[in-house]
């Protein structure tokens, strides 16, 4: 792969996996609660991994398209979510991008974004 296509794809990961947060940061602002959120791109494998915490729910929420980035939601891998002691909860996946959780967490980790095809009209 060229450089210049190495450096277009590595920016849409970057935006998408922003577009991620983007996405919980509505839901907070939302429901005016306060969250934290840790974003890390891993160099050279074209997977991002985020964690973070907030208030208690069960229904968890990523955006699957924006800007013209459609899937967005069918990038997420081992989604799980933890309660304030650490103890895993089982959560199930409800559509691309949309989880449930079997009781109220507080922490979620490693949602690990793959590389996807970007459908987008996106110029540099």
């Amino acid at each position: 792969m060229s450089t210049k296509l190495f450096n277009i794809a590595w920016r849409r990961l970057a935006f998408g996996s922003g577009t991620i947060a983007i996405g919980f940061s509505a839901a907070v602002i939302a429901s005016a609660q306060q969250m934290n959120v840790n974003i890390t791109v891993l160099p050279g494998s074209n997977r991002v991994l985020i964690d973070g915490s907030r208030a208690a729910v069960t229904k968890w929420s990523f955006l699957d398209a924006y800007g013209g980035i459609l899937g967005l939601g069918r990038r997420i891998e081992q989604f799980a979510v933890f309660d304030t002691s650490g103890q895993a909860i089982q959560v199930r996946q409800l559509a691309p991008g949309q989880f449930e959780s079997a009781k109220p967490a507080t922490r979620f980790y490693r949602p690990k974004l793959k590389k996807g095809r970007v459908n987008s009209t996106f110029t540099t």
